[in-house]
């Protein structure tokens, strides 16, 4: 049955998918759920209380005591208005984010991981992504690529500085049939190949063609074209534009979620001539019918756009990838409650759901910044005169999210 949102009843998936002992929640003393005690109940109470009286009289385990393990929300140094992309750089220690509408010309903010700013630059007002070039293509002077939705390109060097190096997607291969004309979100798989959401024109016809497309960025003959519209969209574009990833990569797999009449997982291999796959495994894909957005129905405004968005219970609402996981995104199940990210493991041409956290914010936008010791969450308000309050970040201990084991009951505080 379809609830006044247009989506089905989801607690048999719920329960088929995710399995109740497969998710646990952070929280302000919430304790996390883990596998059933087989033993009788006062047994196993007689059990926990012996093992937890040498942590009563000598303290907690230094695994508890350390700082990797502490969940926190602090503030940033600086509110800004727009987050359009957040990552971490590694060699820096830093998380770089993009804030298109940020004032005095400034557009680009690096924060370390207890909020503090750590150095700000100029830059264009026009919503764009900072992307990580892959070590193997990286060389002196080039780390990183600015990529904005007007189809620019920009080099970065290690310093987060443009270099002299700027084109646009058209001029990257001028004898591709397919010339790039925008892109929305954006990738860079381990041998170059950009991927995201956009349009793509023939150079002939110049009919502008919608869907998850591919650009190469570093010549190659694998029986690939330069420019490749991967997956053809014709239904729910404007959900692949409100800056909510809903692409990954891990090597030259490409992962991305299709919104046509319910979310599903595709994957399609980027170093061989192959297809997109559909990936069955992926919680909600046949209980959730995708919601109804259409901008011309809200007014072409932000500020409703955003709110609707909202109103979507239970949704997936970004994907990211890191250490060989996939890492959905799921919007609240109802209003107050934290938002749900599941870890997958892709196996072959299938996934398999590996846990679950709930993430203990109630702020109506989020955006991740993975990364090895603590990920880190952008809490968002609510879109206001095409506004966003971003000021404060949740930091995750990693091991929380990836842990190999994740059914071991356990209490996880967030401060």
């Amino acid at each position: 049955m379809r609830n006044h949102m247009g989506r089905r009843d989801q607690s048999e998936d719920s329960r088929e998918s995710l399995g109740e002992d497969a998710q646990t929640t952070i929280g302000c003393e919430e304790q996390g759920r883990g596998t059933r005690p087989t033993a009788p109940w006062y047994l196993t109470r007689k059990l926990l209380y012996v093992l937890a009286l040498p942590l009563a009289l000598f303290g907690s385990s230094p695994a508890q005591a350390s700082a990797s393990e502490t969940c926190s929300r602090v503030s940033l140094d600086q509110s800004l208005p727009w987050i359009s992309s957040a990552v971490y750089v590694a060699h820096r220690g830093e998380i770089v984010v993009n804030s298109p509408l940020a004032p005095d010309n400034k557009s680009m903010f690096a924060f370390s991981q207890n909020g503090r700013l750590l150095w700000s630059r100029e830059g264009d007002s026009v919503p764009s992504s900072i992307v990580p070039v892959p070590s193997a293509l990286s060389t002196e002077g080039l780390r990183y690529v600015e990529m904005s939705s007007r189809g620019e390109v920009q080099w970065l060097d290690d310093r987060f500085q443009p270099t002299s190096e700027k084109a646009s997607f058209a001029q990257i291969d001028a004898t591709a049939e397919l010339v790039v004309d925008s892109f929305f979100q954006r990738i860079i798989t381990g041998s170059g190949w950009v991927v995201g959401y956009g349009a793509v024109k023939d150079r002939s016809a110049q009919v502008p063609l919608y869907g998850f497309i591919a650009q190469n960025l570093v010549p190659r003959n694998n029986g690939r074209q330069a420019v490749e519209l991967l997956f053809p969209l014709t239904a729910n574009e404007l959900f692949y534009r409100l800056g909510n990833p809903l692409v990954t990569a891990i090597g030259d797999d490409v992962y991305f979620l299709a919104l046509e009449s319910s979310p599903q997982l595709y994957r399609v291999d980027l170093a061989s001539d192959s297809l997109p796959e559909l990936l069955p495994g992926l919680p909600g894909e046949r209980s959730l019918v995708t919601p109804d957005l259409q901008e011309r129905a809200l007014g072409y405004s932000p500020d409703l756009i955003y709110g609707k968005l909202e109103s979507f219970h239970g949704f997936p609402h970004s994907i990211y990838s890191y250490a060989g996981r996939l890492l959905v995104l799921y919007q609240p199940e109802k209003p107050g409650a934290g938002w749900r990210l599941v870890t997958l493991r892709p196996k072959g041409s299938s996934v398999s759901v590996e846990g679950s956290i709930v993430i203990p914010t109630t702020a109506p936008h989020l955006t991740l910044a993975p990364a090895p010791e603590h990920f880190v969450v952008f809490e968002k308000s609510r879109v206001v005169d095409e506004r966003q309050s971003v000021s404060t970040i949740l930091s995750i201990p990693t091991r929380w999210i990836v842990s190999p084991d994740r059914r071991e009951p356990r209490v996880m505080e967030c401060r």
